[in-house]
C-alpha cells in the first residue's frame, strides 16, 4: 500500500508515553537506553497523532519501534552472553580452523614427498632457495600449528610384499581363485591392511571432523530458530524483573518480542507498510514493555479488572497472552473465574508443564463448577499433553480425580499412552 494513501489517517495518542506515567517512569529509571527507548516510542507516536506530513510515515515508526525493542534487549548483557547465529558461527570457524590446521599439516607432508619423488637424488646441501627446503619449510611451520598422528603403513609394505613373493612362486595364474588359495588368502590381507590404513587416516581428523558437525549443527539450529536468540534475552530480562524464572507459559508472549523485531526488520529492509501495521506494531510493543518493565503494583489494578471479568473479548483475552511475569500468570489463573476464558486463551497457556501447572487453579475451580466442560477441553487435547511427558501427564491425572467417575474414560486412555510408575502411583492413590 502506497504511504501516502493513508497520510489522513489519525490515531489517539497513547497514554502509556505521558509524562508521569507508570511505563514513563519504569523507562526512565532502566537509565539510558530506557530514555532512549521512551523516546523513540514517543516520536513514533508522535508521527502517528500528530497534523504535520510525513513521507514514509509508517516506516519510520516501524524503525522507531525496532530501535526501542533493540536497545531495551541490550540491557539483558552483552552479546557474547546469548548462544545465537553469532556465538555458534564464530564457534564453527574456529572448529574449522582447527580442521584445516590439522589437514594442513597433513598436506604439506605430502608436498613434501612429492618434491622427494621428482629428485633423482638428494643434493649434499640445501638452502633456502631450493624447493624442498621450502616444503621442508611448511612441515615445520604446518607441525607447529598441529602436530597430527602419522599413520604407519609398514602393514600395507608387509602385504603388498607378501603378495608379490607369493606371485612370483607361480608358475602361471590359475582360472579360478577361491579362499582357500594362497594366492587369494595374500590378496585379501593386502586389502584389509590398506582398508585399515585408509581408516586410520581418517581416524586421525575424527575429532576435529566430529568437532566442525557438532559446531555446524548447533549454527544451523540457531540459523532455523532465530526467535530462540532474543528470547534467551527476553527471559534474562524477566528474571532480572521478577526474580523468577520464566516457564512455558511466559515463553509464547517472551516469543513475541522476537516477532516483534522481525517483522520491523521487514520494513526497515525495504518492505512498505500503511499506518495501520505501524499503529498496531506500536500498541503491541507498548504493551509487551509495559508487561515486563512496568512494577507489578502499578499493573495491578488492571490485572484485578482483567480476573473479575464475566464475559472476557478476545482482545482482552489477547493482553493475558502478553504478560511475561511469572507473578502475574500465577495471580490471574488463581483469581480468573469466567469459563470463557477456556476458549478464548492460547492453549499453550492452559496447558501444564514439565514442572508446575500455572492454569491449574482455574481448571479446578472451573471443574467444580462445570466438570463436563473441563473434561471435554481435556480429552480433547490428550495427545498435546501426553507429548508434554510423564509429569504433565501426572498433573493431568490430578485434576482428573476432581472431575469425578466421569473422567475414568478420560483416565484410562492416559494409561494407555504413558505407562509410568509415577502415573500408576498417581491413579492409585
Amino acid at each position: 500500500m502506497d504511504e501516502r494513501s493513508d497520510s489522513d489517517r489519525r490515531f489517539r495518542k497513547a497514554p502509556e508515553l505521558a509524562d508521569g506515567s507508570p511505563f514513563s517512569a519504569a523507562l526512565t529509571d532502566l537509565g539510558e537506553q530506557g530514555v532512549r527507548a521512551l523516546g523513540l516510542l514517543r516520536s513514533a507516536d508522535r508521527l502517528l497523532t500528530e497534523e504535520q506530513e510525513w513521507e514514509r510515515r509508517s516506516e519510520i515508526v516501524i524503525s522507531c519501534c525496532r530501535g526501542a525493542v533493540e536497545g531495551l534487549l541490550k540491557l539483558a548483557g552483552k552479546e557474547s552472553d546469548f548462544v545465537g547465529t553469532g556465538s555458534t558461527g564464530r564457534e564453527l570457524s574456529v572448529r574449522l580452523k582447527a580442521l584445516l590446521k590439522a589437514r594442513r599439516s597433513a598436506n604439506a607432508l605430502e608436498r613434501l614427498e612429492a618434491e622427494l619423488n621428482a629428485l633423482d637424488s638428494l643434493p649434499a646441501e640445501l638452502t633456502c632457495d631450493d624447493a624442498l627446503f621450502t616444503k621442508l619449510k611448511a612441515v615445520v611451520a604446518a607441525r607447529r600449528q598441529h602436530k597430527a598422528p602419522i599413520a604407519n603403513p609398514s602393514a600395507v609394505f608387509e602385504a603388498r610384499a607378501a603378495l608379490a613373493a607369493e606371485v612370483d612362486a607361480l608358475d602361471a595364474l590359475p582360472d579360478r581363485l577361491s579362499e582357500g588359495d594362497a594366492l587369494f588368502v595374500r590378496l585379501r590381507e593386502l586389502f584389509e591392511a590398506r582398508k585399515a590404513h585408509e581408516a586410520s587416516l581418517r581416524d586421525d581428523l575424527a575429532a576435529e571432523f566430529a568437532a566442525v558437525e557438532e559446531a555446524f549443527a548447533a549454527f544451523r539450529y540457531e540459523q532455523a530458530n532465530g526467535w530462540e536468540y532474543r528470547a534467551r534475552k527476553v527471559s534474562r530480562l524477566v528474571y532480572q524483573q521478577t526474580r523468577r524464572e520464566p516457564g512455558a507459559v511466559e515463553l509464547q508472549a517472551i516469543k513475541a518480542w522476537s516477532d516483534f523485531y522481525q517483522d520491523a526488520n521487514v520494513t526497515v529492509h525495504g518492505e512498505s507498510a500503511d499506518t495501520g501495521i505501524a499503529a498496531s506494531t506500536l500498541r503491541k510493543i507498548i504493551a509487551a514493555i509495559e508487561q515486563l518493565f512496568v512494577d507489578l503494583p502499578d499493573r495491578a489494578l488492571r490485572l484485578r479488572e482483567l480476573v473479575n471479568l464475566s464475559h472476557p473479548t478476545q482482545e482482552e483475552a489477547d493482553e493475558v497472552a502478553r504478560i511475561t511475569d511469572p507473578r502475574a500468570n500465577s495471580y490471574f489463573f488463581e483469581k480468573a473465574t469466567s469459563a470463557a476464558w477456556l476458549d478464548l486463551l492460547p492453549e499453550n497457556r492452559l496447558l501444564p508443564e514439565s514442572d508446575k501447572w500455572s492454569a491449574a487453579p482455574y481448571l479446578e475451580h472451573l471443574a467444580a463448577e462445570d466438570p463436563e466442560r473441563v473434561l471435554a477441553w481435556l480429552s480433547a487435547r490428550l495427545d498435546a499433553i501426553t507429548k508434554l511427558g510423564p509429569a504433565a501427564t501426572a498433573q493431568t491425572v490430578r485434576l482428573a480425580r476432581a472431575l469425578g467417575a466421569a473422567a475414568s474414560a478420560f483416565v484410562l486412555r492416559l494409561v494407555k499412552t504413558s505407562k509410568t510408575e509415577s502415573l500408576l502411583l498417581d491413579i492409585h492413590y
